[in-house]
């Protein structure tokens, strides 16, 4: 796995949202021939925060999805190092093994929360490097209750904060570099 492919998808993300916000502020109310004239931004502004709430739930979810690959790959590959992170993730999937008797390796990932890989990341690997650390507390902050909206409450609860893409992709960037890249893995 490279760190810089992902990196070049979360970027690829806050571009193509950029450039569809930009396309969508610029057009012209003429376009919107369904929607009432003195709607048209109305329904612009609505269609921005739907794409950026999209965006942002892309982001987090690939992070995600990086961090239990690399869960697999360091489980699947063993460790031979004392690297902090591998120590953790096989004791955590050791831990998950004997509580449940299952070497269902599947499973395991399905049940492994997001937050819970940023609270082993945010442990083993951010005693030097604070910036890490915030940017793990921030994503676990962030994602957990926007996460929750976004699967049970759109239609019934007002949304929570959610920050712009430009302002969730340099967190997962710095997540993404000190796991994937990490030494020693």
């Amino acid at each position: 796995m490279n760190v810089n492919d992902s990196v070049q998808v979360y970027r690829g993300y806050v571009e193509t949202y950029d450039w569809l916000v930009a396309i969508i502020r610029e057009l012209p109310e003429t376009e919107f021939t369904l929607v009432p004239i003195g709607r048209v931004s109305r329904e612009k502004k609505r269609t921005v925060d739907m794409l950026r709430e999209d965006t942002s739930f892309k982001l987090v979810s690939r992070l995600e999805s990086d961090l239990k690959r690399d869960l697999r790959e360091t489980i699947e590959w063993g460790t031979s190092t004392a690297e902090p992170l591998s120590v953790a993730y096989n004791n955590l999937w050791m831990s998950w093994h004997a509580e449940y008797n299952s070497d269902d390796l599947d499973r395991f990932l399905r049940y492994t929360r997001f937050e819970e890989m940023l609270d082993v990341i945010r442990t083993k690997l951010s005693a030097s490097d604070q910036v890490l650390a915030t940017a793990c507390s921030y994503l676990k902050a962030r994602y957990n209750s926007f996460r929750h909206w976004y699967a049970h409450g759109r239609t019934v609860k007002s949304a929570p904060y959610i920050p712009p893409p430009a302002g969730i992709a340099p967190h997962c960037e710095i997540v993404a570099r000190a796991v994937i890249a990490r030494p020693g893995r």
